[in-house]
């Protein structure tokens, strides 16, 4: 059976194999061009997409990792608060080792933890 492409409504209908995570990180901005991925014609290296690498590279679905705010060129974190909602199969302490294993030096999770929110807004959760 063909799953029908997804829509605004399937953005937000929850969908059981999905699991939603809450992360702090923190990291040296001085090698990073913001938090936000950027469109554009010259790749820009930001956190958000760093992030979203390693996920994929640790077999997690493609994702859009949501940070509690952005952050300019050479701003620095030491607990920003993020959410990802992916397929995988790992639980919070796997999931922040596996993370921590793949991210560059100037990356880190502090912790992950998994919530029951089927969207968690890190601004306010």
């Amino acid at each position: 059976m063909t799953r029908p492409a997804a829509g605004p409504a399937d953005a937000i209908r929850p969908d059981a194999r999905l699991r939603s995570f809450r992360l702090v990180l923190e990291y040296d901005g001085t090698h990073f061009e913001g938090w936000q991925t950027q469109a554009g014609p010259r790749p820009a290296r930001t956190v958000q997409g760093v992030l979203e690498e390693a996920i994929v590279s640790i077999g997690g679905t493609a994702v859009r990792v949501r940070g509690a705010g952005r952050t300019d060129a050479g701003v620095h974190a030491l607990a920003q608060v993020a959410s990802v909602r992916f397929e995988g199969r790992f639980e919070a302490p796997a999931l922040h080792r596996a993370l921590n294993a793949q991210l560059p030096r100037d990356v880190a999770v502090l912790s992950a933890s998994r919530t029951s929110a089927f969207i968690i807004k890190p601004c306010f959760d």
